[in-house]
């Protein structure tokens, strides 16, 4: 593997560092994704508890691959902790509220 460092980098990118896209779940149950440089992407793989990396295409919609990947990794048997396992999420369509995600059973935004 060539660890992301090409002497002549990728053309016509070659100033650009190059970024790999992973899922995480940490070892506390919170997941995300990660768009780091792979240094950083192998710092983040040593102290998770679940790593995935994630193939890079123009056409994924991020959201709907963040939720697949949370649904695999519980049915996976991975302790995630995550509000679109819960049966109480809804997802938050107002552009006048915060948060990405709306909890009916606690009538709060996330």
């Amino acid at each position: 593997m060539c660890q992301g460092k090409c002497n002549y980098g990728i053309i016509p990118y070659a100033k650009e560092p190059l970024l790999y896209h992973a899922f995480i779940v940490d070892k506390n149950g919170k997941s995300r994704f990660a768009h780091e440089e792979l240094d950083k992407i192998n710092q983040l793989k040593q102290n998770s508890l679940y790593f995935e990396y994630v193939c890079d295409g123009e056409e994924i919609d991020l959201s709907s691959l963040y939720k697949e990947k949370v649904v695999k990794s519980y049915q996976d048997g991975v302790k995630i902790k995550n509000c679109f396992l819960c049966r109480y999420h809804g997802i938050n369509y107002s552009f006048k509220k915060e948060g990405s995600i709306f909890c009916k059973f606690l009538k709060k935004y996330w």
